[in-house]
């Protein structure tokens, strides 16, 4: 019995047709991608804000950007909220139950870590709210939103919930990133995230800024748990508009 065999032109044809149907589903499980890796910076988000709120039920409805550090023998003047959250040692070990278990939750899987903890530094961002740059502004700002940070001179925020007028419209967690000329030491470390993020902040005195890596999009927790993704013109209709954003490129974008 005779066996029929491809010729050559009809192998190609077929390689062709594969090629073809390889560049069609390619984008589309690229986009797949990016919507799961959305979903899971929501969830991750979602997490930390609660964690936040139960920290805040342990300390008389107050939470921080940053407190002073007490521990001798640590260079650091600071703890931030970071290390707050879980507990964290300055070698960044967490030998002791927290509020947020695992380090991973506090970074985007999008963004240049791809998920994965590097230091206390590269996280998620919390809004810094404060009169240390711009008094007339938080002056304004604050008749509007609420006087929440009760230390509002510092550069290292506390803020009581309840003083807070419209927590259904205010981020309190984002994502961020580190633009391609911060004014800090993180030069180098353009796309990674950072702990802290300005809303109303001049270009040239934000080391880093909400982040819209999701195609455009950044992903926030306000500061009544819940979670949601914007654009920038959803930014804009934050309580605290918005004033300024990281592109996927590492560009400011001011507006």
């Amino acid at each position: 019995m005779n066996r029929r065999t491809f010729t050559l032109i009809e192998l190609l044809v077929v390689i062709a047709i594969i090629a073809i149907l390889a560049g069609m589903l390619l984008p589309a499980l690229g986009k797949a991608r990016q919507t799961a890796r959305k979903a899971v910076c929501l969830s991750k988000l979602s997490q930390v804000m609660k964690a936040q709120l139960f920290y805040a039920d342990d300390h008389n409805g107050l939470i921080a950007v940053a407190t002073s550090n007490t521990e001798s023998g640590n260079a650091s003047n600071f703890i931030p909220w970071t290390m707050l959250l879980t507990n964290m040692k300055f070698d960044e070990t967490t030998p002791n139950s927290s509020y947020l278990g695992d380090k991973n939750m506090l970074v985007c899987p999008t963004s240049r870590l791809q998920g994965r903890f590097e230091n206390r530094y590269f996280t998620y961002g919390m809004m810094r709210f404060t009169r240390e740059k711009y008094p007339s502004s938080y002056d304004t700002t604050a008749a509007k939103i609420g006087n929440f940070s009760i230390n509002n001179s510092s550069w290292m925020p506390v803020y009581q919930i309840a003083r807070i007028k419209e927590p259904s419209r205010l981020i309190m967690i984002a994502d961020t990133a580190i633009p391609t000329t911060p004014t800090s030491a993180y030069t180098g470390k353009t796309g990674n995230p950072y702990w802290q993020f300005q809303v109303d902040y001049a270009e040239g005195d934000a080391n880093a800024a909400v982040s819209t890596l999701h195609d455009g999009a950044a992903n926030g927790a306000y500061v009544d748990g819940h979670v949601a993704s914007h654009t920038v013109a959803n930014l804009k209709e934050n309580a605290y508009p918005f004033k300024i954003s990281v592109k996927q490129d590492g560009t400011f974008e001011n507006y």
